[in-house]
């Protein structure tokens, strides 16, 4: 699945092919490559095989801090993913939360190519 995402600088406007894989625990995982040489940009998911058990099959964690900052962002103005609002954890020594999503349409992540 090719995305077009508009972010701040130093990203800009850029096109980027979602690709699936998955963790330890069979957690997905999702990556963000370049659409011209495969580069890889960023991954948006993180693997907490401490709390798999709350995640429902079509869900996954998301990082949503530092690097990441800019890419949610911009993911968040595509209709693509849901916030599943209901499940925040804190994570790791930081004062960070982990957010939870999936797929707005149940389908897309089948369609994903996985890598």
């Amino acid at each position: 699945m090719i995305l077009n995402l508009s972010m701040k600088p130093p990203f800009g406007d850029v096109e980027l092919k979602l690709l699936k894989g998955t963790y330890s625990g069979n957690n997905t995982a999702l990556r963000l490559v370049d659409t011209e040489d495969g580069t890889p940009f960023a991954t948006i998911t993180v693997n907490i095989p401490e709390l798999s058990h709350r995640l429902e099959d079509d869900e996954f964690f998301v990082k949503t801090w530092s690097e990441n900052g800019p890419i949610i962002a911009a993911l968040r103005k595509l209709d693509l993913f849901t916030e599943v609002a209901k499940k925040k954890f804190e994570y790791g020594f930081r004062d960070v939360m982990v957010e939870v999503w999936k797929f707005t349409d149940p389908n897309t992540l089948n369609q994903l190519h996985f890598q």
